[in-house]
């Protein structure tokens, strides 16, 4: 069974907005919504990984960030170890550098959106926490 690590970015906005991304039909779980971030190079640390991440995928310079959580799910033939940032400031302008749809969305919202099942304790979490989050 695969074990895969994974840096995941929790990007709120003034708004009290969450941004997600539609993971592309290369991806495991391909057209399902995340939260950016990726997985956990042989040689990175995971907040290395998040800059990496972040960076590639939806194009910021993360400026600083705290760590949130760290959550596991086990899709029986992977365990993904969800290692989740809350972003509070970054450089640039958030898109899908991939060529992904992304949005920006309240957290009472994000249950309107498929997310793969290792998200689901992710997303209750952050809609009851998401206020603590909001940028000044």
């Amino acid at each position: 069974m695969d074990f895969m690590q994974v840096a995941v970015g929790m990007i709120p906005n003034r708004e009290g907005e969450i941004l997600i991304a539609r993971r592309t039909s290369a991806q495991y779980k391909s057209g399902l919504w995340e939260f950016p971030g990726g997985k956990v190079e042989q040689g990175e640390n995971v907040f290395q990984a998040l800059l990496r991440e972040l960076r590639e995928e939806i194009g910021i310079r993360v400026i600083s960030a705290e760590h949130w959580c760290r959550l596991g799910h086990d899709y029986g033939d992977r365990v993904v170890l969800l290692d989740a940032w809350v972003v509070m400031q970054y450089e640039g302008e958030p898109h899908g550098a991939e060529n992904q749809p992304v949005k920006w969305v309240l957290p009472e919202m994000l249950s309107e959106h498929v997310f793969p099942e290792g998200n689901r304790r992710l997303l209750a979490r952050w809609q009851a926490e998401a206020h603590l989050f909001v940028p000044a």
